[in-house]
């Protein structure tokens, strides 16, 4: 059992770390957090390390919230607890839960390229080939788009490529079986 005493460190020693300025941001270490709640002491130093430091706001009609950190080529997602399909664990009610990390190449986006290391080994010159080779046989491919994802163990991977899969525009971290 952790103490919140040493939530709390651990937190602060996260912090400390994603904060050094010849540290690039490891996106294997994002996974950990995803289906913590947007009051989890480790997420308020991850969102502080990228520099988001507002309260999250879910907007009318919408039980997402959303963190775009453009310049960092990062996006995160949060969702109020009553409308995740399964949960992992109890929210408290009115819980916003991290459900998504999406990291941009800079392709086709507004969003300026993720310069730290990708999940699982994965490059954002990648095709679909290379993707399989890290990952395994994918648990869903898109028909109509460029998608595809991967169960790995408690979580997903999902790449948007390129319409002849050749290249990654984004890849996204997101809690295990969120649209299945």
């Amino acid at each position: 059992m952790v103490h919140e005493h040493d939530q709390e460190s651990i937190a602060r020693q996260t912090m400390e770390k994603m904060n050094k300025p010849t540290m690039k941001m490891n996106a294997n270490d994002c996974i950990q957090m995803l289906g913590k709640t947007s009051d989890d002491p480790a997420v308020n130093a991850f969102l502080a390390s990228v520099g988001f430091t507002k309260p999250l706001k879910i907007p009318r009609d919408d039980f997402h919230a959303y963190v775009s950190i453009k310049k960092l080529g990062l996006e995160i997602t949060f969702i109020d607890e009553a409308h995740l399909r399964e949960k992992a664990r109890n929210y408290d009610e009115g819980s916003l839960v991290l459900i998504n990390i999406r990291f941009y190449s800079g392709r086709r986006s507004a969003f300026k390229p993720f310069r730290g290391e990708l999940p699982h080994g994965l490059q954002f010159d990648f095709g679909l080939k290379e993707c399989v080779k890290k990952l395994g046989k994918p648990a869903w491919e898109g028909e109509e788009v460029s998608n595809v994802l991967w169960d790995i163990k408690g979580h997903s991977v999902y790449v948007s490529f390129d319409n002849d899969y050749k290249i990654i525009y984004t890849i996204s971290l997101q809690l295990a079986k969120l649209y299945s």
